[in-house]
């Protein structure tokens, strides 16, 4: 949030659903350093794929300083953790097999993601 001439302003990440029932959850505050905190949630896209939002937040006065595009993924019950200047977290599939994610928090519009049932070229 932000003051400007004595108004609050609230700065949103914004979700465009195609359909009023879209799935927002698992989201997980994650301080990286004194100066930046991480919010990750989990959405559906407009095709109704599950995927990741990441937010920066700067801690001394509490803006959005950034937000990611839509990453394909999921998030878990385990907290995210903040590494090196990477974000890390595991989900399990059906059968409980891990699948680490690790984001370098310096580049994470640089990132190229596919769905999980497709292959990459």
């Amino acid at each position: 949030m932000t003051e400007i001439d004595g108004k609050l302003v609230v700065h949103t990440c914004h979700t465009i659903y195609k359909k009023a029932d879209g799935f927002v959850g698992n989201s997980y505050i994650v301080k990286a350093t004194d100066e930046y905190s991480y919010i990750l949630w989990n959405e559906s896209n407009q095709d109704d794929d599950m995927v990741i939002r990441i937010a920066r937040i700067n801690n001394s006065n509490g803006n959005i300083e950034y937000c990611s595009k839509s990453i394909f993924g999921t998030l878990s019950d385990c907290k995210p953790m903040y590494v090196d200047g990477n974000l890390i977290w595991y989900v399990t599939d059906e059968y409980s097999f891990p699948k680490f994610y690790k984001l370098n928090t310096s580049n994470l519009d640089k990132y190229t993601w596919i769905k999980s049932s497709k292959k990459q070229k």
